[in-house]
């Protein structure tokens, strides 16, 4: 199978347990990069939450690096010049498997821009939800895959969905949820072993420009039209979209 690589409130306290972050200075400025190395010996995973981003419209970028000592790597960039809102990198008692990582856009300076960059030690939980977004999140470059969610809501916007074969996963794959986005845009590249499945609203259009392995499976009045690999047993890559009659769906499926 053919390979792709498709690559397109105030810093208060900061609360860390064991890791190191980086943050810019001087604080009053329009660009802030955030960085944490993973710690060496450390079995958690990471949830990654992006939150109440209200801006006229932000651009959200997250991709991977095959780097195993990088937890992550942020890059926020404001419209205007100010203090950053709200980063916290936490251990939480009730989640003691997990890194914490929360950029929180509320706030009155708002955020252009959020670029994202994860290693290859763990697996990641997203989170995202705001308003007016264009978001691109990409799985490549031996991203680890272990069942988790992706979850991403707004009131319209962009979103572009990227997976190659460069993935990592063993008997579990990954599950993406998306809401109310005015136009999806997917491209899957499935690796050797692994299932597919997209589920658009039946009066959302599904217009691709390759469906390989793939084809309409189940499709009704009062259900979704789903578009899935011969198999949809684990390790399954399942994209949900939610949206209405007035959004749109293009892509390329590809086993």
């Amino acid at each position: 199978m053919e390979r792709r690589k498709m690559v397109s409130i105030s810093v208060g306290v900061i609360v860390v347990v064991g890791l190191v972050v980086f943050v810019g200075i001087p604080l009053v400025q329009t660009h802030f990069h955030y960085e944490c190395a993973y710690p060496a010996g450390s079995t958690k995973h990471a949830v990654l939450f992006l939150r109440a981003l209200r801006a006229p419209s932000t651009n959200v970028t997250i991709t991977f690096v095959d780097n195993p000592n990088l937890l992550y790597s942020i890059d926020v960039v404001q419209y205007e010049p100010g203090m950053h809102h709200h980063y916290s990198l936490y251990e939480p008692s009730y989640d003691p498997d997990a890194y914490h990582l929360v950029l929180d856009g509320m706030g009155d300076y708002k955020i252009a821009s959020i670029d994202v960059i994860l290693g290859t030690a763990t697996y990641y939980q997203v989170f995202i939800d705001g308003r007016n977004l264009n978001v691109t999140l990409i799985y490549d470059n031996g991203a680890e895959l272990a069942g988790q969610d992706v979850k991403i809501s707004t009131n319209e916007g962009i979103c572009n969905i990227i997976f190659t074969e460069n993935v990592n996963f063993t008997d579990t794959g990954l599950n993406v949820e998306l809401s109310f986005f005015t136009i999806l845009n997917v491209f899957v590249d499935l690796p050797e072993g692994m299932n597919g499945k997209l589920s658009v609203p039946h009066d959302v259009n599904f217009g691709y420009t390759e469906m390989v392995g793939w084809s309409l499976t189940d499709s009704g009045l009062d259900k979704p039209n789903v578009f899935s690999t011969s198999s949809t047993d684990e390790p399954l890559l399942a994209i949900n979209f939610a949206a209405s009659r007035d959004q749109y769906a293009f892509g390329s499926l590809h086993d």
